[in-house]
């Protein structure tokens, strides 16, 4: 816009100049025509009453005006014989001798810009459509090229998380298997082995459930959460195992709830592993699962580092330590899944103390 705009006022300008010296001359040669006629006919006011093109004041030598075709006409004395006067263009002429009184005469014209007012606007209507078409095609293009991009992302992506469901669901199988005939010197490197993996796969499930949760309907179902609960703690405890922390579980039997497995895998998953990673060695995380009044609690406590903002906490991409690592998506989930089911979240913590998450569900 800067490109064009620079030589379309510099365009204007110069259309303001060339206007002004074109009327400056037509101006001169209407003058020099006055001036034959009033000394071959003489009379003056004969001569300026057929000109309605211009200002004509026939002055006395005491700079009064004596005959002019305009009754509105405001005599100026001025000091030069032709110029501009604000965006009036004049010619003042002395005659040879005195007529009918006068000695000299004006000639004056208005400037008249609409031919220029023209011109830009139809110049402005013109750029306005360029700028709209290119913008338009740039954006097109851009657009469709981001798509493709996109298309190829989410491709690689499915494909890529397809590829890697079957060699980590092996190698967590083998992993099992293996436990049962590994000497117990060896149950250490194992065990770190397991977390590791378990590590993986919540990861990766985290990942997935990222990629899809917009384009899949997840259904829901009638799920046993004090079973599945307990199973998830099962699942993940070889990773406190590694730090030496342990599970004090309050879970009330056969609560049950209208959910998707999926995603409350992902909502315990998420608080269960966090809690590990951020509490210290040798501490205990509780985990409490009970009903009161129409409505269930779900609570993970830990005694961890601490939460310095909580407002950050369930930001995409955030994550309360770097050196921690992760993708700071798992809590970002859980608040998306609690969106949906209604779920009232509290959470509170005092740094070098630990944390509490609270579920309400009605």
């Amino acid at each position: 816009m800067v490109a064009l705009l620079v030589p379309f006022y510099m365009y204007i300008q110069e259309a303001i100049v060339n206007l002004k010296n074109q009327e400056l001359s037509q101006i001169k040669k209407e003058s020099l025509d006055i001036k034959l006629h009033v000394c071959i006919s003489g009379d003056v006011e004969k001569v300026i009453s057929f000109r309605k093109k211009y200002k004509i004041a026939f002055i006395d030598k005491n700079n009064k005006v004596v005959y002019t075709n305009d009754s509105d006409f405001k005599f100026k004395n001025y000091d030069i014989q032709s110029g501009i006067d604000g965006d009036d263009i004049y010619e003042q002429m002395y005659l040879e001798k005195e007529r009918d009184g006068t000695v000299k005469f004006v000639v004056v014209k208005h400037l008249d810009y609409s031919s220029i007012v023209t011109k830009v606007v139809l110049m402005a209507i013109y750029i306005l459509i360029y700028l709209i078409i290119s913008s338009g095609g740039l954006i097109y293009f851009s657009t469709k090229t981001l798509a493709q991009t996109n298309k190829y992302l989410a491709q690689f992506f499915n494909d890529a998380m397809h590829e890697i469901r079957t060699p980590l669901g092996i190698i967590q199988f083998n992993l099992d298997m293996f436990k049962e005939t590994i000497k117990k010197s060896n149950l250490p490197i194992l065990n770190r082995t397991q977390a590791a993996t378990k590590s993986l796969t919540s990861i990766y499930e985290d990942i997935e459930y990222f990629i899809k949760h917009e384009k899949v309907e997840f259904q829901k179902e009638n799920i046993n959460i004090s079973k599945f609960l307990k199973d998830r703690i099962e699942f993940l405890e070889v990773l406190a195992q590694i730090k030496e922390i342990s599970f004090n579980v309050e879970i009330e039997d056969e609560i049950e709830y209208l959910f998707n497995r999926i995603e409350l895998q992902r909502l315990i998953d998420n608080n269960i592993s966090n809690a590990i990673k951020y509490s210290k060695e040798k501490t205990c995380i509780t985990i409490t699962l009970k009903e009161k009044e129409n409505q269930i609690y779900l609570v993970f406590e830990d005694q961890g580092r601490g939460i310095e903002d909580i407002s950050k906490i369930f930001v995409k991409y955030y994550r309360g330590d770097e050196i921690k690592g992760g993708f700071g998506m798992g809590l970002n989930i859980v608040k998306d899944i609690c969106v949906k089911y209604d779920i009232k979240v509290e959470v509170s913590s005092t740094v070098g103390e630990g944390s509490i998450f609270s579920y309400i569900l009605k």
